[in-house]
């Protein structure tokens, strides 16, 4: 995550059980969110209507990524609610402890039924919440408690969030379109226009010793499939700072830029190489797909990895091959090394592609649909495997080795085929399908 957890923590009780026992369970508590790196304002446990004046004072002042309240045991709901009721605007966490046994027989405080009485009121109120539940006897369930904490800080960066798109609607991509303010309003995000001319100026103002110190960095880090001219080199390297003054002036936690109708038509060198190397900086997507753009930054921000997209290329019975011509971030290639040659397709020239083959293992790929009355995410999970030989037609020869993949999906190709929702998926490694369906339920986002 970007920044810590921000967790206002609230214990309820019954003022009939012991106070020393609900007081040391609910410190326990709040002690394991501590532990999950979370800023935590900690209330007294509150187990009368007429304590709700105090946890509102504790809690006051502050701003919240979420609302733990932790039901220790049996306890009134309008003491629940009295609380809560100031706080339905941000992510709320309803967590029972379970039981303990003692001296051989289980001891119940009754915090499953003060936590159940409380769902209906939460769900009339308009909520957005989710119950987790201790079992007796056993460990906190704290893994649900952080997966529910970070799709909450999540929510909350997302709607403070800004991208930087150069551009609009390459080669007329209709599913990679957007509107604006219905983002705005649904998710938070500005997606915040740059002009091409603008980094064009930005480029040829920069100073050359910035540009030649790059250049020689690459010379030694870069695999060459053959002798790039250093002409080339300063132009890439040019571009990679412009955009990444802009991302740092702007405070993007994602860009997109107008790939083919733009920075090669017309400015004379792909972009694939500065998105490579600024890939693992902000989520970078291609040709004006702010959905895609959006996507990633969610796959980023839950799985605490950088992300890449994935265009589909072919669907085999049991698999699919995606892949990516030219581009992919450095900590996605096998030796964490671009390797590079010059760019040359569809009789357009200039720049270089990344080459770099991708690390195989536990994937995770996903599509957020930007239209309808409720937004939608197709979310997948597979293994991804190294490639057979390939190539993309149209290539000056030799034709590139693409970053791509082959990824056997834990559905069936017929399942993603009749729910796909664009040529672009976002992917990090490993299964984060949990993370992102928590955070598609806070921002009504229906996971298909």
């Amino acid at each position: 995550m970007i920044e810590k957890m921000r967790v206002g923590f609230v214990p309820f009780g019954f003022y009939s059980y012991p106070t020393e026992v609900m007081v040391a369970r609910a410190h326990e508590a709040a002690e394991a969110v501590r532990g999950l790196g979370a800023e935590v304002v900690e209330a007294d446990i509150l187990t009368r209507i007429d304590d709700v004046p105090r946890g509102l004072a504790q809690l006051a002042g502050h701003e919240y990524d979420v609302i733990v309240a932790c039901v220790i045991a049996w306890t009134e709901t309008p003491v629940v609610i009295g609380i809560l009721r100031d706080y339905l605007h941000i992510p709320i966490l309803l967590w029972s402890r379970g039981g303990y046994s003692q001296e051989g027989q289980l001891v119940s405080l009754g915090s499953a039924a003060g936590a159940t009485a409380c769902i209906s009121a939460l769900q009339h109120l308009g909520a957005k919440y989710t119950y987790v539940y201790d079992y007796p006897d056993a460990p906190m369930n704290v893994a649900k408690v952080l997966r529910f904490c970070r799709a909450a800080k999540a929510v909350n960066i997302l709607a403070h969030a800004r991208m930087g798109m150069m551009g609009y609607a390459d080669m007329g991509l209709y599913g990679l379109m957007f509107d604006g303010l219905d983002v705005r309003k649904r998710i938070g995000v500005e997606v915040e226009s740059y002009d091409m001319l603008e980094i064009d100026q930005a480029v040829a103002r920069l100073p050359r010793p910035r540009v030649t110190t790059l250049v020689e960095q690459w010379r030694k880090d870069w695999q060459f499939e053959a002798p790039v001219g250093e002409a080339t080199l300063e132009r890439v390297a040019g571009l990679t700072l412009a955009l990444g003054d802009k991302i740092e002036e702007r405070g993007y936690l994602a860009m997109s830029t107008k790939c083919v109708y733009g920075v090669t038509k017309y400015m004379g060198c792909t972009a694939c190489m500065p998105q490579s190397m600024l890939g693992d900086r902000v989520h970078f997507v291609c040709e004006n797909d702010a959905p895609g753009m959006i996507t990633q930054t969610m796959m980023g921000l839950m799985s605490g990895k950088s992300s890449t997209f994935m265009e589909l290329y072919e669907v085999f019975p049991d698999r699919l091959l995606v892949g990516v011509c030219g581009f992919v971030p450095t900590s996605f290639t096998k030796d964490g090394k671009p390797s590079v040659r010059e760019y040359g397709w569809g009789g357009l020239t200039g720049g270089m592609v990344n080459t770099g083959q991708m690390k195989t293992g536990r994937v995770t790929l996903a599509r957020l649909s930007l239209r309808g009355e409720r937004y939608r995410m197709h979310i997948l999970t597979g293994e991804g495997f190294a490639p057979r030989p390939w190539e993309e037609s149209g290539w000056a020869p030799p034709a590139p080795r693409f970053p791509s993949l082959e990824i056997v999906l834990d559905t069936s190709v017929d399942d993603f085929a009749g729910k796909a929702l664009a040529q672009h998926y976002g992917m990090v490694y490993g299964d984060h399908r949990q993370e992102l369906e928590d955070l598609c339920r806070l921002l009504d986002i229906e996971v298909i």
